[in-house]
């Protein structure tokens, strides 16, 4: 994506300026390492996309975190 995108999505979106940065270091981060939207990633395509960005943005840090495993989540049905 082109600064020039950004800034149009940022302007057609009124984003406020710490948005218009996270959309442009979105674009950053997806010119740096355009495999990271392919479907399907296995264990060393991820920890090479991790490293691709650590360089790319050095404040960036890997993280561990639990989320809710689908099959454990019920779905929500209204009845009438």
């Amino acid at each position: 994506m082109s600064q020039r995108e950004v800034h149009n999505i940022a302007s057609r979106l009124s984003l406020r300026p710490q948005q218009s940065e996270s959309l442009a270091k979105l674009s950053s981060a997806i010119e740096a390492s355009p495999a990271m939207l392919w479907p399907n990633h296995d264990v060393a395509d991820v920890a090479a996309i991790l490293a691709t960005l650590k360089a790319e943005f050095p404040e960036l840090q890997d993280f561990e975190r639990e989320f809710p495993a689908s099959h454990r989540l019920r779905p929500v049905v209204c009845e009438r």
